[in-house]
């Protein structure tokens, strides 16, 4: 999860997505507010297509603080930002 610094509220869940045994795992940010918890499935689920996936943002430390990285996730989504 990724927090917002001010507020404490989370913004982001981070979702990892490889290939073969973990060979190439790549970390993706997801709005927060895209996820439903699903009971039967014990878990969180989000409504992507494999497409959404392959070409979403991913996660690199040093771009946890910059608002175009944030402005670019969400735009990818279609979300509005998670705290505006």
């Amino acid at each position: 999860m990724l927090l917002h610094k001010v507020s404490g509220k989370v913004a982001y869940a981070v979702m990892s997505h490889g290939r073969f045994l973990g060979a190439g795992e790549r970390y993706h940010p997801l709005p927060w507010s895209m996820l439903t918890y699903d009971t039967g499935k014990n878990g969180y689920v989000v409504p992507l297509s494999k497409d959404q996936l392959e070409h979403a943002p991913t996660l690199d430390v040093a771009d946890v603080d910059d608002s175009a990285w944030a402005q670019e996730v969400d735009s990818h989504y279609g979300m509005p930002g998670p705290f505006i």
